[in-house]
């Protein structure tokens, strides 16, 4: 599979295709209602002049949920209610991928670390989640939650420091309107000047503060910004434990550079000594990067079906699960191949990405295998292994950077293939460094 991926001929059909791939149940976020009349309550009463950002409830029992839009919205309800089934059933990545119980020695993701989900299964999925610790804190709700939301908007990054458990009384509701209408639904924009008031976009602190600039300018499709204020890479901040991502980056060069300038360390491998970054799920900074052709699709393009009056129906899925979308999304442009065709080939080019993860996972593995015997070994300072180790966590990083995000990799197969070449490089390279020490 490998080599496959390596020629010119897969690599173009890659591009093709690439963006168009939904692999997860829970990849986007609720997106864009159809174009209905404003909500009596939405306070909308300005439309027009300066932006004015829409007011956030000050309490969770303020927010609204679907059965309260459901007279007004009932197709877009309905189907948001519906999505409780993955598209595929639920895995563990560890035996899918066996290698990740070996480079994530250390890492709670060592434990459990499960395919998708859908969205109303989020704050359960969290509650029972074998990750969970003691030491866990409220911060681990940032996602799964509107509450949590709130919570910090009108309480600052201290709800971050409180205990998980405890704070878990309080969280009781899943991904839900709120996330990304807020208590504005509709097609909705990020500003009161747009769209009779309705609201679609982002509600987390820390995706608005990141990405500040190119959501005031309208550069960031509101769809984009609903769906990548939780599908994005991001690292807890050292001081106050709450989400924080690096501003307005979104390439994993660039990123990995900064954390490496901040010193961040995720967790230790106990196995190496090495101080190790964990990749979140950068499905919003993987199609941020692209510049081929599908640069201009939304999330909600490619994982949101269209209902037969114009509106939206709120049930996840993707082109390999929907007919609908292939149809209307990616055959609009991709002409002269049949419907049957072109899911073959996306199914194709799933089983080859997969076969490349594997690849460079197992050479990951071994990589981290032979530094973990070398630094128990007891015959080598730290001056002779801290490099290797800063290798161990550099080619690590970029393997997860695609063995993390949903789609494994194709949103943006470019960047895929150049992050898996260069974790392959810094790995084979590291083992050379190994193989140099003295006997």
């Amino acid at each position: 599979m490998a080599k496959t991926l390596k020629t010119k001929k897969f690599t173009r059909t890659l591009m093709l295709w690439g963006i168009a791939l939904a692999l997860s149940a829970g990849v986007v976020a609720l997106s864009a209602c159809g174009a209905k009349k404003a909500p009596a309550n939405s306070q909308a009463q300005t439309t027009t002049g300066a932006p004015q950002a829409f007011p956030t409830v000050t309490t969770a029992t303020n927010i609204k949920t679907p059965a309260d839009w459901k007279s007004m919205f009932p197709e877009e309800v309905s189907s948001f209610l519906a999505d409780t089934t993955p598209l595929t059933p639920v895995k563990s990545y560890l035996s899918i991928f066996p290698f990740m119980k070996t480079i994530y020695a250390g890492s709670a993701f060592a434990k459990s670390y499960n395919t998708p989900e859908p969205h109303q299964s989020a704050l359960q999925d969290a509650k029972n989640s074998p990750r969970i610790t003691q030491k866990s804190t409220a911060t681990c709700f940032s996602c799964k939650t509107p509450q949590y939301a709130v919570a910090q908007q009108t309480q600052g990054d201290k709800i971050a420091s409180v205990p998980f458990t405890s704070e878990s009384r309080t969280m009781t509701m899943s991904i839900t309107c709120y996330d990304c209408h807020k208590n504005y639904p509709g097609k909705g924009s990020q500003n009161k000047a747009q769209d009779n008031g309705t609201f679609l976009g982002s509600t987390r602190t820390a995706f608005n503060t990141a990405f500040a600039s190119t959501i005031s300018t309208g550069k960031m499709n509101p769809a984009n910004a609903a769906c990548g204020q939780c599908h994005n890479e991001y690292y807890f901040d050292p001081k106050t434990g709450a989400v924080a991502m690096p501003k307005g980056m979104t390439d994993p060069f660039q990123i990995f550079a900064y954390y490496n300038k901040i010193g961040l360390t995720d967790y230790v491998n106990p196995n190496t000594g090495a101080h190790m970054l964990k990749v979140q799920h950068p499905e919003y900074d993987m199609c941020a990067d692209d510049t081929s052709q599908h640069a201009s699709l939304t999330c909600a393009d490619c994982h949101m079906e269209k209902n037969a009056d114009g509106t939206t129906n709120h049930k996840m899925t993707g082109p390999l699960y929907s007919s609908e979308i292939r149809k209307n999304v990616c055959l609009t442009c991709h002409t002269g191949t049949t419907d049957a065709e072109l899911l073959s080939e996306l199914q194709q080019i799933k089983v080859a990405f997969e076969g490349q993860i594997t690849t460079t996972g197992n050479e990951m593995a071994k990589f981290t295998d032979q530094l973990a015997a070398a630094n128990k070994s007891g015959k080598y300072t730290a001056a002779q292994l801290d490099p290797i180790r800063a290798q161990e966590r550099d080619a690590q990083w970029f393997l997860d950077w695609v063995l993390t995000e949903n789609s494994k990799g194709m949103h943006n197969p470019t960047e895929a293939a150049s992050c898996m070449n260069h974790s392959l490089e810094v790995a084979k390279a590291g083992e050379a460094a190994i193989a140099k020490l003295p006997k």
